[in-house]
């Protein structure tokens, strides 16, 4: 447009009439507020309706664990064998033990409450027979393994009282009017771990049929052997476990027999010298005195009492022998290896030598 000269309008409302980009970014603008709005409104409902699901949802009750391990799981009907872990654990509101086996992916081969099954302990195998629908077997990789997993059982288990893991051997079994020598050890448990037992070693105890029936230990060894071995539960969070290493006939030890029940020896009476006392009748013939043998003054309890003492020392005579020959023996295979392999790195010298 030249200076000076003006430009013809049409219409001149235009000229106040907003601009498209500027109608449609307000247009923009007001759809995006709304929109916002939208959404916050509908995360408002999302998190009250997710408030509302996890109030209304108790917390998982977590278990709590006892004891874990490992062990060879077989299941002889389906002639299965795997290596898994276990663990002892229980939920405060079910008031339950439950033992869980489970293999390497975790899947859960067994699973079932300690109380309403029955364990079958075979000591020297290191196993234990569990009782469930379809009966499994535990073999443990050692001993310490295998009594940790009963002691563990047998505490928390409400129902089992004792677990027999060897019957002992020999002729005399364990009853009335018995005496025993055995090794007791007290395991604790504290803050749901055991902790190291409480030893007593050699004691000994006349058994009578009161203590086999009353006691709470003692009772569990009638009809075993000498060489028995028991796990036997005394009170809440304790077991005993008694080893016996020896079973004899009772017997009055020395110490317990009261005065008055100690026979008089009787001596008999050297005859008087006197002229008239040696005088014999014509038809009478005087009695040839029989000599009396030592055994004849000794009473046969006190003979027992005797001969138990000299067994029992004659028997640690033995066991100091025997750990000394153990000992000799270890001493000699050491010094045989050392000369072995002294005698292998010599010829291995002259081997290279010989190739140079």
């Amino acid at each position: 447009m030249e200076p000076g000269r003006f430009e013809k309008i049409e219409d001149p409302l235009k000229l106040f009439a907003p601009s498209p980009s500027t109608s449609d970014s307000y247009s923009a603008n007001m759809d995006r507020l709304f929109a916002d709005d939208e959404k916050r409104s509908g995360s408002e409902e999302k998190v009250e309706e997710s408030e509302k699901s996890a109030s209304a949802t108790p917390p998982r009750e977590k278990s709590v664990i006892y004891h874990t391990g490992t062990a060879f799981w077989k299941n002889p009907a389906a002639s299965v064998s795997k290596n898994v872990g276990y663990v002892l654990s229980e939920k405060k509101s079910e008031q339950q033990v439950c033992l869980v086996i489970y293999d390497k992916e975790k899947t859960v081969l067994t699973k079932c409450c300690i109380d309403d099954v029955q364990f079958k302990i075979s000591y020297d195998d290191l196993s234990v027979s569990i009782s469930v629908d379809e009966p499994v077997t535990l073999a443990f990789i050692d001993e310490q393994s295998l009594k940790r997993f009963l002691l563990h059982t047998l505490i928390h288990s409400s129902t089992h009282q004792c677990f027999i893991l060897s019957e002992g051997s020999g002729d005399r079994e364990i009853g009335p009017d018995t005496s025993i020598l055995y090794d007791r050890f007290v395991h604790k448990i504290d803050d749901n771990a055991l902790r190291l037992p409480e030893i007593f070693k050699n004691f000994k105890t006349k058994l009578t049929t009161e203590k086999l029936e009353n006691n709470v230990v003692y009772r569990w060894l009638r009809g075993l052997k000498k060489g028995c071995l028991i796990y036997a539960k005394k009170e809440e969070g304790e077991v005993h476990e008694i080893l016996v290493n020896k079973v004899k006939n009772s017997s009055i030890e020395l110490d317990q027999i009261p005065p008055e029940e100690i026979p008089d020896v009787v001596v008999p009476e050297i005859p008087s010298q006197e002229p008239e006392s040696c005088a014999i009748a014509q038809d009478s013939i005087a009695p040839t005195p029989t000599p009396r043998t030592t055994s004849s003054l000794i009473p046969p309890d006190l003979r027992n009492t005797l001969h138990q003492i000299v067994g029992i020392e004659l028997d640690r005579v033995e066991m100091r022998l025997n750990a000394k020959l153990e000992q000799l023996r270890i001493d000699m295979n050491s010094r045989l290896d050392q000369q072995f392999a002294l005698l292998q790195q010599v010829l291995d010298a002259k081997n290279n030598k010989s190739s140079e």
